[in-house]
């Protein structure tokens, strides 16, 4: 049921976007007005003159309010700053997301304040909040606060907004403020119907980050804001309605789109959107972010206990955990019972630093419900940070008992299988090819059995658009099979499909050249590229195609035996972000070649120095690593000027061999005398790491491991990869590919 208060926001909204005069929007009030995005215009009075550099003492203006995204920050910084990029006032979060920061009243006015904490891939989380004030005030900072500066801010991108906000490319005073918080009101009514909070609490009123009323709508959402090479912004509000396997409705639009065009195109009702009717019952439970902390909180006991307390065998199953604190974590105290992707608990499975000293002294925070499972178990993410400062992004699932406490117990699937938007820069390393961007889902699923030992020989995977692919068994992994010229799969003499040495699925690729003048919104023809470790479909999807992947897309993974006509399992997995659209691609400083880390030229100049065994000049051409103790680069980037938020937190060496080391190319770029081994090598990186030396392994055994562990003589190189990845799980590739396409 909806409030009258609630329908005359709706109805206020709608005319600020239509600028009917006399209905919120439009004013003839002279004085400067906000330098808005087209569609979001709303009129501002001039900013005041630059306040000394010294102020005189007098009495503060206090700023408080709730730092928040569902779940509070905690131990976040706090900045509040000035039309002049100054910050005038800062100070920590406490362990609730609360501050209260004093601000001299001579800077007062339009202010920004803004909230930052690290997060598990060596970056900042930041949300920004703007006021107008010259009295003490509350201004809570939330992920609807962080979307009302982007709607704002230049560019649709609420980080450069202290600095468009200093240089002057925009001004906001409270009638700005306002109405953007009111779009935002009709963009989310149905929410609010459903949950009850004005959209001014989430603002400034009492909004306690304990997953009650205004944070109960926090945590039913999930913002992305996205930058596009044309300087607008993708802004997508995922509601987190869905039960597992379900697809959850989405709001979509850009930093310049219209009010009423959002909600129709939306299909935004006072109680649905996108036809999906959004009830309490759809949306988290009242309190569940609270459960989520209060689990965590439990989690961290246990691991502060010393190993021996914890367990009475550290190479033992989830029956040798012995510490009431431990076993208490798991629905009924049973650790033996939880699985997750096939791992049970164990030092060789899950939670397997509860079996070492390594894990000792590991907490866990930032937990966030992600979406509930059709048997009501909560799926929710958090960050963990080990005693060597290391800090992972992980998910887990967990029951609600009957003590009102979350348990864990895992998806309780049989087989491991996850897949990760990925977006890679492509770049020869003797540059006789253009550089191209690529973009897509990196699957991984490992070789696997079943429980009577039968291997999983195909899995088929069926996308969130209803498209639909095959892995076939890999020398390390599943992955896509061999194309050929026509893209169509390569067999064996027997019928089986030829695997690639990749599991990336490439959904569109551009070169960088095309990509600063051409658009992305036609379906082209992919160029047939014969590097071993491709696999892209025939035709490219349009950015317009990569957007329908939905941020929270599930996609379907099927396993099937040798001797299995259906599969033996069926997985319904979902992606915490879709995949960038080039437009997306080319805008991020990861993937700009000027900007991306990148091989520097020494090393592109030693790897081109390797001899390349290719005597027939129509094909194509890898590098041999044969001798090598061990394949020694390094990296960095071509420009500090645009400096990438993320650090690479892996390389890795792709390469191949064959058993017998008779390599015989031939008219395809290999396909030799004897079996094809793929291999890969990965290195993991700290902060500050900038060189790699990889060997070929540690076993004689290995393909492309000779007998004194150098690289064998059949070991050939397809290419080195260093990875980055954001905290909702997009990863970053910048490839160096070692083949040689000569005419």
């Amino acid at each position: 049921m909806y409030t009258s208060a609630k329908f005359s926001l709706f109805g206020t909204a709608i005319c600020i976007a239509a600028s009917v005069a006399g209905c919120g929007g439009a004013s003839s009030s002279s004085g400067k007005t906000a330098s808005a995005p087209p569609g979001n215009e709303a009129p501002a009075s001039q900013p005041g003159t630059d306040v000394p550099s010294v102020p005189p003492a007098g009495s503060d203006i206090v700023i408080s309010g709730v730092a928040a995204s569902g779940a509070p920050f905690v131990n976040a910084a706090v900045a509040i700053v000035d039309r002049n990029g100054n910050t005038v006032s800062s100070g920590l979060t406490d362990a609730f997301g609360f501050f209260k920061l004093n601000v001299n009243p001579l800077y007062a006015g339009p202010l920004i304040v803004q909230a930052s904490r690290g997060n598990a891939v060596g970056g900042k989380d930041t949300l920004i909040a703007l006021a107008d004030t010259r009295t003490s005030t509350t201004v809570n900072v939330n992920t609807i606060s962080n979307v009302v500066a982007a709607l704002v801010s230049a560019t649709g991108d609420p980080s450069t907004l202290v600095a468009d906000f200093a240089s002057g490319k925009v001004t906001f005073d409270a009638k700005v403020i306002e109405s953007k918080w009111l779009q935002m009101g009709a963009k989310l009514l149905p929410l609010l119907n459903a949950l009850g909070p004005e959209i001014g609490a989430l603002r400034n009123g009492f909004a306690p980050a304990d997953g009650t009323g205004p944070d109960q709508l926090l945590d039913a959402l999930d913002i992305s804001i996205t930058q596009n090479k044309d300087k607008t912004s993708n802004i997508e509000i995922t509601i987190k309605t869905a039960e597992d396997g379900q697809q959850m409705p989405v709001i979509r639009f850009t930093n310049s789109t219209r009010l009423a065009s959002i909600l129709a195109q939306n299909g935004i009702t006072p109680t649905t959107i996108n036809n999906k009717t959004i009830t309490a019952a759809s949306l988290p439970a009242s309190g569940t972010s609270a459960q989520i902390a209060e689990l965590l909180k439990r989690m961290t006991a246990c691991y502060a206990l010393p190993t021996a307390k914890r367990v009475n065998l550290t190479t033992g199953t989830g029956g040798n955990i012995i510490a009431p604190e431990c076993k208490s974590l798991f629905k009924n105290d049973s650790p033996a019972a939880y699985l997750h992707f096939g791992a049970g608990v164990g030092a060789d499975g899950a939670f397997s630093t509860l079996f070492s000293d390594a894990g000792t002294g590991t907490g866990f925070s930032q937990g966030s419900y992600e979406y509930k499972q059709s048997n009501g178990d909560i799926v929710f993410s958090l960050v963990s940070v080990d005693q060597r400062r290391v800090l992972r992004n992980e998910e887990y699932v967990a029951s609600l008992g009957t003590d009102g406490r979350l348990k864990l117990i895992g998806n309780q699937y049989p087989f491991a299988g996850s897949i990760n938007p990925m977006a890679e820069l492509h770049y020869f390393i003797d540059g006789g090819k253009e550089i191209y961007l690529s973009t897509g889902y990196n699957i991984k699923v490992p070789l696997q059995s079943t429980a009577t030992g039968a291997p999983i020989i195909r899995v088929d995977l069926t996308s969130p658009t209803g498209k639909k692919y095959s892995l076939v068994s890999g020398s390390e992994a599943m992955v896509f099979p061999i194309l050929d010229s026509g893209f169509k799969p390569q067999t064996s003499y027997i019928g089986d499909y030829l695997p690639s040495g990749s599991a990336f699925l490439r959904l569109s690729s551009m070169t960088w050249s095309d990509l600063q003048s051409r658009r992305n919104d036609m379906p082209r023809d992919m160029p047939y590229a014969p590097e071993r470790n491709l696999y892209s479909a025939r035709q490219t999807e349009t950015d317009e195609m990569i957007q329908a992947y939905l941020p929270r897309g599930v996609w379907v993974f099927e396993y099937f035996t040798g001797s299995s006509i259906t599969p033996v399992a069926r997985q319904n997995v979902r992606t915490k972000a879709r995949a960038l659209t080039l437009g997306e691609a080319s805008a991020s400083a990861q993937l700009d070649p000027d900007s991306a880390f990148t091989l520097t030229p020494s090393s592109l100049a030693s790897l081109r120095s390797l001899p390349r065994p290719q005597t027939d000049p129509s094909s194509a051409s890898p590098i041999s690593l044969g001798g090598l103790t061990s394949l020694d680069y390094d990296w960095a980037k071509e420009s500090q000027d645009r400096a990438p938020v993320l650090l690479p937190v892996f390389t890795r060496v792709y390469g191949f061999a064959d058993d017998n080391g008779s390599m015989s190319y031939g008219n395809f770029p290999y396909g030799g005398l004897g079996a094809v081994l793929d291999f890969s090598r990965i290195t993991d990186l700290t902060p500050t790491t900038r060189k790699a030396a990889v060997t070929c392994g540690d076993s004689i055994y290995l393909a492309q491991c000779g007998s004194d562990l150098a690289y064998s003589s059949n070991a050939r190189l397809d290419g080195i990869q260093l990875l980055s990845r954001d905290a909702q799980g997009r990863e970053f590739s910048s490839f160096a590919s070692a083949w040689r396409f000569l005419p």
